[in-house]
C-alpha cells in the first residue's frame, strides 16, 4: 500500500468512527475520488497542490463541499497544514498554553533573531491585551486577525516560524488591498495593529498600548500630479491649516485623482463634466454622510482653478447638500423627566455622568471628553474651565447628582491610567486613554431609553444643552444667567434658543383686529 493510499485509509476509517454507515459509504467515494486524482497528477503523498486540483474538478456546490470535508480529514492524517479558498487551515494547528509560551519567552533574547513559531507571540500578545482590560468582543478579532497572519506566514514560507520580512510583506498587502477598495477600512487597522503588536513583542519582548504609526501615504503614481499635490499642501501649511485638517484634504485630494480618472496634469486641466460627477459617485460609495466631501471636492477645485491647473471652474458644478433648518431647536420636554432617569439608571457610571453634565451643566462635548481633574473643586463644589469653542472661562456648580454621578464613575468603574493622567473620562476598552467623542453615547441612550423630543429628532449631545436652556427659560431665568451658564461670548449666541420660549413669545403676537377693517370710513375724505 503506497504512503498516500495507507492515509486516505486511516482518514476514511476516522471518519467511520464518528459517522454514521450510510454517510461513510456516500463519503467513501469522494475519497475514492481523491486517490484517485493522486494516481493521474502523480503524488506519492498528500499536499497542497493535490487538493487544490482535487477541489477544482468538483462541478457543484455539493460536490465541492464533500470533497473539502475528504480534504479536511486527509489533511488532519497527514499533517499537511492545508489551506482553504476562505484563507484559513481547514484543521487549526493547535496554539501553546500560555505557561509553555512564557517559559520559552523569557529564555529568548530580543530582538529574536532565532526560529520561534509565530504562535508563541500570538498567545503571549493575547495574554497581554486580556490582562490590559481588552473587552472579551475585542479580544477575539485580535484573535481572528493574528490567525489570519499566522496562515499568511505558512503560505508564504511553508513553516509557521516569526520572519519580520515576511510580516513587512504583510502589512504592504494590506496597505494594497485599503487602497484598493477591496479591505474595509475596518478590517484594515484592525489586521494592522494586530501584527504592530506581533512586530513589538518580537522586537521588545512587552507591548504597550500606544497610537499606531498612521497607515503610509503612497505618492500618486503619476510624477506631475504628484507634484500639484504637494503644491496644495504646501499651500494649506502656508496658510497655517491644522495637520489634521492637511490630511484631511490630502485624503480628499487623494481620491479626487482616484475617482476622476485622470492620469496626468493635462488631463487634469481638461477635466469635464462627467468626471467631476465621477468624483462624487466615488465619495458616495465610501462615505456615510456627504456633507464634508462635497464641500471640500468644491475648495479643492476652486484652488486648481485659482492656480490655473483646471481650464474651467468645475467647483460651480458641486452644489451643496440641501440641508432643512427647523425654526425651533430640538430638545427633551418635561414630561419625558421620568423616563430620562429611569434610562440613566441602566447605563454605565460613566455614560451616566458625561450625560448628566451635558443635561445639568450644558456643557459641550469637546469640554466633557476633555474634563480634567483639576478643573473639579470638590470642597468649593464648582466646576472652573476654558471652554475650548469659545476659549472663555466659565465657573459652574458642581450639582450634588453630577458630582456623586462622577465620583461613583471614578470609584467603581474608570480603568486604571497610568499614574497622573490627567483627563478624567476615559475609554471602556484598552489602551486606556481619554474619550475624543461621545456621540454614540447620547445616541444609544436616546434610541434605549425612547425619549420622545420635541421640534425634531436629534439624538447627539447638544440636546441636553438645548433641554438644559429650555428649563431656565421655562423658570423664566435672566437672559444673562443663560448666557454665562452656557458659556456664550456674547447675546447674540442665545437667539436660537428663544424659539423655545413659547409663553413668552405669544405675549409678542400681533392681533387681527385690523384685517379687514376699512380705515378710511367714518373720517372726512377731504382732510
Amino acid at each position: 500500500m503506497s504512503n498516500i493510499q495507507d492515509i486516505i485509509s486511516k482518514a476514511l476509517a476516522l471518519w467511520s468512527e464518528k459517522h454514521a454507515e450510510s454517510t461513510v459509504r456516500c463519503q467513501g467515494i469522494y475519497f475514492s475520488a481523491l486517490f484517485k486524482a493522486a494516481e493521474e497528477g502523480g503524488f506519492d503523498s498528500p499536499c497542497q497542490e493535490l487538493y487544490d486540483i482535487f477541489l477544482k474538478g468538483a462541478k457543484t456546490p455539493a460536490v465541492y463541499f464533500n470533497r473539502s470535508q475528504a480534504v479536511k480529514a486527509v489533511d488532519l492524517i497527514a499533517g499537511t497544514h492545508a489551506i482553504n479558498k476562505d484563507g484559513s487551515f481547514y484543521n487549526e494547528p493547535p496554539f501553546p498554553t500560555y505557561e509553555e509560551t512564557c517559559i520559552l519567552l523569557s529564555s529568548l533574547a530580543y530582538p529574536i533573531s532565532g526560529p520561534v513559531d509565530i504562535s508563541f507571540l500570538i498567545v503571549y500578545a493575547a495574554g497581554m491585551i486580556e490582562r490590559q482590560g481588552t473587552s472579551h468582543n475585542g479580544q477575539g478579532q485580535y484573535w481572528h486577525s493574528w490567525r489570519d497572519i499566522r496562515t499568511y506566514c505558512f503560505r508564504r514560507n511553508s513553516s509557521m516560524n516569526y520572519n519580520p520580512e515576511t510580516l513587512k510583506r504583510y502589512l504592504g498587502e494590506l496597505d494594497e488591498k485599503s487602497g484598493s477598495g477591496s479591505l474595509s477600512e475596518t478590517k484594515y487597522y484592525m489586521h494592522r495593529k494586530a501584527a504592530l503588536i506581533l512586530a513589538e513583542i518580537a522586537e521588545t519582548g512587552q507591548f504597550q498600548w500606544k497610537r499606531s504609526p498612521r497607515k503610509p501615504v503612497q505618492p500618486l503614481e503619476s510624477p506631475e500630479l504628484e507634484d500639484i499635490r504637494q503644491q496644495y499642501l504646501s499651500f494649506l501649511r502656508e496658510n497655517n491649516y491644522a495637520e489634521r485638517t492637511i490630511q484631511g484634504r490630502d485624503y480628499i485630494f487623494r481620491n479626487m485623482i482616484r475617482f476622476s480618472g485622470v492620469r496626468s496634469a493635462e488631463e487634469l486641466y481638461h477635466l469635464s463634466a462627467s468626471g467631476v460627477g465621477g468624483i462624487l459617485k466615488g465619495f458616495a460609495g465610501i462615505c456615510k454622510c456627504m456633507d464634508s466631501p462635497t464641500t471640500l471636492v468644491r475648495l479643492t477645485l476652486q484652488y486648481l482653478y485659482e492656480q490655473g491647473m483646471l481650464e474651467v471652474n468645475r467647483a460651480e458644478m458641486v452644489m451643496p447638500p440641501f440641508r432643512h433648518h427647523g425654526n425651533t431647536p430640538c430638545y427633551i420636554p418635561e414630561k419625558e423627566d421620568e423616563k430620562f432617569y429611569e434610562a440613566l439608571e441602566g447605563c454605565t457610571k460613566r455614560n451616566a455622568a458625561i450625560i448628566l453634565l451635558a443635561r445639568e451643566l450644558g456643557l459641550r462635548s469637546c469640554d466633557i471628553c476633555s474634563l480634567k481633574f483639576s478643573q473639579i473643586d470638590w470642597e468649593g463644589e464648582k466646576i472652573r474651565l476654558n471652554q475650548q469653542k469659545t476659549g472663555e472661562p466659565v465657573v459652574l456648580p458642581l450639582l450634588p447628582e453630577v458630582g456623586n454621578a462622577i465620583y461613583e464613575y471614578i470609584r467603581d468603574e474608570r480603568p486604571k491610567a497610568d499614574d497622573g493622567y490627567p483627563f478624567i473620562f476615559l475609554r471602556a476598552q484598552a489602551p486606556f486613554t481619554r474619550i475624543t467623542r461621545i456621540y454614540e453615547v447620547s445616541n444609544r441612550f436616546v434610541k434605549k431609553s425612547g425619549i420622545k423630543r420635541k421640534n425634531g429628532s436629534q439624538r447627539g449631545m447638544h440636546l441636553y444643552r438645548r433641554t438644559l436652556a429650555n428649563r431656565l427659560l421655562l423658570d423664566e431665568v435672566p437672559h444673562q444667567v443663560i448666557t454665562d451658564t452656557l458659556g456664550h461670548a456674547s447675546k447674540e449666541a442665545d437667539k436660537p434658543y428663544i424659539p423655545m420660549e413659547e409663553s413668552m413669545l405669544r405675549e409678542c403676537a400681533l392681533g387681527l383686529d385690523g384685517i379687514g377693517v376699512k380705515s378710511w370710513e367714518g373720517g372726512d375724505g377731504n382732510e
